[in-house]
């Protein structure tokens, strides 16, 4: 399937077709680990280590975020894509569970949101 927009006779190329998959690097993103801290005397913080790689030469930056700057993040993406026919094919952000349903700091529950947090990037950046 192609589609053309044409103006006046002249092609009106698309805005995501001026970057050539050919001319673009992949990155590897991998959330590695949950550190957790405390904000107070009950509340505990996840923070996940986002470890982003370029494969050409092995080069890795690695970030701690909290799991609000993912959703801030998946936020950003789909503002900067409505009405574009890519918004469709976003992943979706892992879902947000109630604090009263789900306890947030037992390992298992951080350990899952990393896996799921990890996932996300990945197609995110697929």
């Amino acid at each position: 399937f192609r589609y053309e927009c044409v103006v006046n006779g002249q092609a009106i190329p698309e805005s995501t077709a001026k970057v050539s998959l050919n001319d673009e690097e992949r990155y590897a993103v991998e959330v590695r680990e949950a550190v957790t801290t405390k904000s107070d005397s009950v509340h505990i913080i996840a923070w996940y280590q986002v470890e982003t790689t370029r494969p050409s030469d092995g080069a890795a930056t690695v970030v701690h975020r909290r799991f609000k700057d993912f959703a801030n993040l998946d936020a950003e993406v789909r503002a900067a894509l409505k009405g574009n026919h890519l918004a469709g094919s976003l992943p979706p952000l892992p879902p947000k569970q109630l604090k009263h349903l789900t306890a947030h700091s037992t390992p298992g529950f951080i350990d899952q949101r990393r896996r799921d947090l990890g996932g996300y990037l990945r197609r995110l950046i697929a």
